[in-house]
C-alpha cells in the first residue's frame, strides 16, 4: 500500500438516500455532520459496499432507478468506481501512469479484488480461521475493536492472537498421534503373533533337513549304481557284438578252403569270356559294314533323282520371286486403300472406274498366287514356308474383304452405281457383296 495516497473525493449516485452526493475531503481528519436522517450513515455503507462488496443484492439502489455507483478519488490520480446496473456488476480501476481503466466483474458474493485492496489499503484481519475483522474501517456505533464479537469469537480471537490456539493444536495433534501409535502398535502385535503362530509350523525343520541330506546321499548312491549297471550293459552289447564278428571271421577262414577248387573254375570263365569279347567285336564290326551298305544305297538311289531336285529347286526360286511380287502387290494395295479413303470426300467416277479395275487386276493375280500355292504345295519339307504363304493370303483377304466393303460404302452414301449410273439401294449392295465373297471364296 502507498502511504501517501489520501482520499480526495467521494462521489455517491443513487444510493439509499443519496440521489447525486460529492463529498470534497481535507487534509487530517475530515468529520461529518448532520441532523439525524439526512444520509451520514449511508455514505458509511457505500465506502463499505466499495472497501467490502457489502450489502449485496440491489435493496440499496435509489425507487425508481436501476443504477447505483460509489466512486472514489485519490490524490494521485487512482480511481476506484463500484458499479451496479442491468448490464454491469463490479469494480472499473483506473490507473493514471498508464492511462488505463480496467474491469473486475463476476466476483461472487463478498469478493473483493485483490487490485482494489491493494489501492484502497483497506481489508479485514484474519485473527483464526473462520474470524476476520476490519481494522481500519468502522461503522456507526460500532465498538471498540473485539468488544462488539460475541463471548466465543472473543475467546477464539484471543487465542489466535495468545498463540493459545497453537497448544491446542498441539493437543489436538498428539491425541491424533498417540491413537494412531496404539493402532500401529496393535496391528504389530497382531502381526507379530501370526508370524510366531507361523514358526511353529517350522519347529521340526532340523529334523527335516537332516532326513532331506539322508535321502540326498541314498539318491546319490543310487545313480551310481545305475551308471554301473549302464556301463556293464554296454561292455556286454560290445561282448556280443565281438563274438559275432569272430563267428563271421571264422566262418570266411573255412571258405578259403575251397580256394584252389574256386581257382580251377575261374580260368575256365575266363577263356569263355574271352571268347564272348571276340564274337561280339566281330558282331559289332558285321553291323557297321551293313549301315554303310544301307547309307551307300541310299545315296546312290537319291543320286539318280538328282536332275528332278534341280528343277524342284528352280520352282521353289520361281516361286520366292512371285512371293517377292506378292509383297509389292500388297504396298500397291495400301496406296488403293488411301486412294478409297481420299473417294470417301471427292466423288470422281473415272477414279472408282480406274480403283475398280486396279481392284480386277489385282484379284485376278492373288488368285493365280493361290493356284501357284496349290502346286507348290506339293513339295516336300516345305511346311514352315507354307504357313507363312498361307497367313499372307489370309491378310490379303482381309484387305480385299476391306477394300469391298470400303467400296460398297462409298457407293451405298453416294446412292449411284459408278459405273452405269442406276441408282443403289441396300438390297443392290448386298447383291455385290456376295458376289464378290462368292467369286473370291471370301
Amino acid at each position: 500500500m502507498n502511504k501517501k495516497r489520501k482520499i480526495k473525493s467521494i462521489i455517491i449516485k443513487n444510493f439509499q438516500s443519496h440521489a447525486n452526493t460529492e463529498l470534497e475531503l481535507c487534509d487530517g481528519v475530515n468529520v461529518i455532520l448532520g441532523n439525524s436522517d439526512v444520509g451520514k450513515t449511508a455514505i458509511l455503507r457505500a465506502l463499505g459496499w466499495i472497501f467490502f462488496n457489502k450489502p449485496s443484492g440491489t435493496t440499496f439502489i435509489r425507487n425508481g432507478e436501476t443504477e447505483a455507483f460509489i466512486k472514489i478519488v485519490y490524490d494521485d490520480g487512482h480511481i476506484i468506481t463500484r458499479l451496479r446496473n442491468k448490464t454491469f456488476n463490479g469494480y472499473k480501476i483506473y490507473y493514471p501512469e498508464e492511462d488505463k481503466l480496467e474491469e473486475f466483474s463476476g466476483l461472487g458474493k463478498n469478493n473483493v479484488p485483490e487490485e482494489v485492496m491493494e489501492i484502497t489499503g483497506v481489508r479485514n484481519f484474519k485473527i483464526a480461521d473462520d474470524l476476520e475483522v476490519p481494522v481500519t474501517y468502522h461503522t456507526q456505533l460500532e465498538g471498540p475493536f473485539l468488544l462488539s464479537l460475541s463471548t466465543d469469537k472473543k475467546a477464539k480471537a484471543i487465542g489466535s492472537i495468545t498463540n493459545v490456539g497453537n497448544i491446542d493444536l498441539a493437543i489436538k495433534k498428539g491425541r491424533a498421534y498417540s491413537r494412531e501409535y496404539k493402532n500401529k502398535l496393535s496391528s504389530a502385535e497382531d502381526k507379530l503373533k501370526k508370524e510366531n503362530e507361523h514358526l511353529n509350523n517350522f519347529i521340526h525343520l532340523d529334523k527335516k533337513k537332516k532326513n532331506l541330506e539322508n535321502i540326498k546321499s541314498i539318491y546319490n548312491a543310487i545313480n551310481e549304481q545305475n551308471e554301473k549297471i549302464d556301463r556293464l550293459k554296454t561292455y556286454s552289447n560290445k561282448y556280443d557284438e565281438i563274438n559275432e564278428k569272430i563267428k563271421i571271421e571264422e566262418n570266411k577262414i573255412k571258405s578259403f578252403n575251397a580256394i584252389d577248387i574256386l581257382n580251377q573254375k575261374f580260368t575256365g570263365i575266363d577263356e569263355k569270356i574271352k571268347e564272348g569279347n571276340d564274337l561280339f567285336s566281330k558282331l559289332s564290326r558285321y553291323k557297321t559294314i551293313e549301315n554303310e551298305i544301307a547309307k551307300t544305297s541310299k545315296f546312290i538311289s537319291n543320286t539318280e533323282g538328282l536332275e528332278d531336285i534341280n528343277k524342284r529347286i528352280d520352282e521353289v526360286q520361281l516361286l520366292t520371286n512371285k512371293r517377292e511380287m506378292l509383297i509389292n502387290l500388297n504396298i500397291k494395295l495400301k496406296y488403293l486403300n488411301s486412294g478409297l479413303n481420299d473417294v470417301q470426300s471427292i466423288y470422281d467416277s473415272d477414279l472408282v472406274n480406274t480403283l475398280t479395275k486396279s481392284y480386277d487386276y489385282l484379284i485376278k493375280r492373288i488368285y493365280d498366287y493361290v493356284e501357284l500355292i496349290n502346286q507348290y504345295s506339293a513339295l516336300k519339307n516345305t511346311n514352315e514356308l507354307i504357313s507363312k504363304i498361307e497367313i499372307l493370303i489370309k491378310n490379303e483377304e482381309i484387305a480385299i474383304k476391306n477394300n469391298v466393303e470400303n467400296y460398297l460404302e462409298l457407293i451405298s452414301s453416294e446412292k449411284v452405281c459408278p459405273i452405269c449410273g442406276s441408282d443403289i439401294t441396300k438390297s443392290h449392295v448386298d447383291k455385290i457383296r456376295k458376289e464378290y465373297y462368292t467369286r473370291y471364296e471370301i
